[in-house]
């Protein structure tokens, strides 16, 4: 059993190494700047300084009512975003330095009943404009009538 194991550690260890390869001939032909020109607009949107936060919370609200609830409150451009890793979830672009998400726990992917329930919002804005998104974001967990909530 000994070789055996040996030998499927080599052929793991060959085919790291042929992916490996492949990867870096990729780079090496599309160079480090190969990316969509969406991403390049949001890159260069997205002010080099920026600040990080987020909330958890709990809700009786489903994704769509939140959605509504914050087109209804709100001045900002909320929509519905659709992900593989955490299903359905809100997002806006409150200006061109600020992204807000608001996520359901029981979506994600890698969501267990241990990992209990409610929401999870992220939260980016460049420093002169953190107060504002603060502050126009906790006003909206009022309206949908969050408990719990706690700063992450």
């Amino acid at each position: 059993m000994v070789g055996r194991t040996s030998v499927l550690q080599n052929r793991t260890k060959g085919t790291r190494a042929f992916y490996f390869a492949l990867f870096c001939r990729h780079k090496l032909e599309t160079g480090p700047k190969a990316c969509s020109a969406i991403q390049t607009k949001r890159a260069a949107d997205m002010a080099k300084e920026q600040l990080w936060w987020g909330f958890d919370f709990t809700c009786d609200q489903s994704v769509e009512a939140i959605l509504a609830a914050f087109k209804t409150a709100s001045p900002w451009p909320w929509q519905l975003g659709d992900s593989d890793i955490y299903g359905f979830y809100v997002k806006c672009r409150p200006n061109e330095n600020a992204e807000v998400r608001v996520y359901e726990r029981r979506q994600f992917w890698t969501w267990r009943p241990a990992d209990g329930d409610g929401f999870y919002a992220e939260l980016v804005s460049d420093p002169a404009n953190r107060t504002e998104i603060d502050q126009e974001f906790r006003r909206l967990l009022q309206v949908i009538n969050s408990k719990k909530i706690a700063e992450t």
